[in-house]
């Protein structure tokens, strides 16, 4: 039996594992699209815990649910630091697949909310290592920053995400060279005020937003900012996994304009598997995808509104002669590097024995 907790799990079930999946409650829209991922898997919800510390009651509600006398669970992956919840499973086969470190959050949020955050990962941390739990980061770049995070020698293995297209969704869509789209969580970190930015400065351009905000009070501000403007749209319902490979099938390129540090985006190696072209900023695992020029294109984001919109004029300028070259190298990198069978062979490889 496979425990699992991201969209990695339907990965899993097509190479015969049994899957459960075990997350924190999500909005209405969220709950009807995670239900639609995993239809052949068994759902689990708990309580829906804040973003930046999750709750006591969902640790709890995870341990309890794994320690059940039924569950034989072989492998138990957590997501990120949400995995935390499952520090006293001693007898079980566990490890983190980490997206994040502390070095991801102190650019953006309040120092207040960023010590405390960190005293808390210090301590888990500290168990997982005792624990001779395994500790994966999903790119080098925040795997050395993990390790470069806590004052204690942490040792981490690097495993990129991986990625697999479904036939029937391969260009879908006739691809619109003057689409570019932005799909993910709506926040600041995201660098969504950026492409707004953009869209009021490039007027040929029509640039499509898709993602569900952080707040209905972020909501509100993102589309008071883009009133009058005829060149963008913004879908804040999220989409369905079919929805997605069809949006960035139709778009020439894609927005990953991220302030802070990434691990490595799934947004990122979708877009690029179907053949859109990437415009991002230079932010951890990203720049190890990215060949500037070759299959996509990278810029310094150093928060300003207009970072964005000074890269993407480069882009444009550099002419229509290059597209189909840079769409077919983005295909292979992640045909060739960054596959889903890849990612589970060395997860497997690593923890079962």
């Amino acid at each position: 039996m496979q425990f699992y907790e991201t969209k990695m799990a339907s990965e899993y079930l097509k190479q015969g594992w049994e899957v459960q999946i075990l997350t924190t409650s999500f909005s209405q829209s969220q709950s009807n699209i995670i239900k639609k991922i995993y239809d052949s898997i068994e759902y689990v919800s708990f309580p829906y815990c804040e973003p930046d510390r999750y709750s006591s009651e969902y640790f709890t509600a995870t341990k309890e649910w794994i320690e059940q006398e039924d569950n034989e669970s072989d492998l138990i992956i957590g997501s990120s630091w949400a995995g935390l919840g499952l520090l006293d499973l001693k007898e079980k086969n566990v490890c983190h697949v980490l997206h994040n470190s502390y070095s991801t959050n102190k650019k953006t949020r309040h120092l207040r909310k960023v010590v405390p955050q960190y005293i808390e990962w210090l301590i888990n941390t500290r168990k997982i290592k005792k624990s001779n739990q395994k500790i994966i980061a999903v790119s080098n770049e925040l795997r050395d920053m993990i390790i470069k995070d806590y004052p204690f020698k942490l040792e981490v293995h690097s495993i990129p995400n991986g990625i697999s297209i479904p036939d029937s969704i391969k260009n879908v869509k006739k691809r619109d060279p003057l689409v570019a789209i932005f799909i993910g969580r709506l926040n600041t970190q995201k660098g969504v005020e950026q492409i707004i930015e953009a869209a009021k400065n490039i007027k040929d351009m029509k640039f499509v937003i898709h993602g569900t905000p952080q707040s209905e009070e972020y909501r509100t501000k993102l589309m008071d900012s883009i009133n009058g403007l005829v060149n963008i749209e913004i879908n804040c319902e999220g989409l369905s996994p079919d929805e997605v490979w069809s949006e960035y099938s139709g778009a020439t390129y894609s927005l990953h304009p991220t302030i802070v540090n990434e691990g490595l985006p799934y947004s990122l190696l979708e877009a690029m598997a179907v053949g859109c072209i990437p415009v991002a900023s230079m932010s951890g695992g990203m720049q190890t995808v990215i060949e500037d020029g070759v299959n996509g294109y990278l810029f310094e984001n150093t928060g300003s509104l207009d970072n964005l919109t000074k890269a993407f004029k480069k882009v444009i300028a550099s002419g229509e002669s290059s597209r189909d070259y840079m769409s077919s190298n983005a295909i292979s990198t992640v045909a060739e590097k960054f596959s889903a069978e890849n990612h589970i062979r060395l997860i497997n490889e690593l923890m079962i024995v």
